[in-house]
């Protein structure tokens, strides 16, 4: 676990994130979600924005296409009773 880099360093963060191999979890406060996949690159679609103070019951997944972008999507977690079966 890496805590080096404070929540509204946003910069930092994706500068770490595409300077490291494999894959990478992502644990943010929401508000800084959409802010950081706009700081990775060129994305395949675009991440809803803001992030719902409502929602803790789903996960943006990245993954690399190639050096400069990335696929979207989203996964709902239906982990307890009440989660959506959607994204945001």
């Amino acid at each position: 676990m890496d805590t080096d880099i404070g929540r509204s360093e946003v910069e930092a963060l994706a500068k770490r994130v595409l300077r490291t191999p494999g894959p990478i979890l992502i644990s943010w406060q929401r508000e800084y979600l959409p802010e950081i996949v706009d700081a990775l690159g060129e994305v395949d679609s675009t991440p809803p924005d803001p992030w719902p103070e409502d929602r803790f019951d789903v996960i943006w997944l990245l993954t690399r296409r190639d050096p400069t972008g990335w696929a979207f999507e989203q996964l709902p977690q239906r982990l307890l009773p009440g989660d959506r079966a959607t994204g945001l």
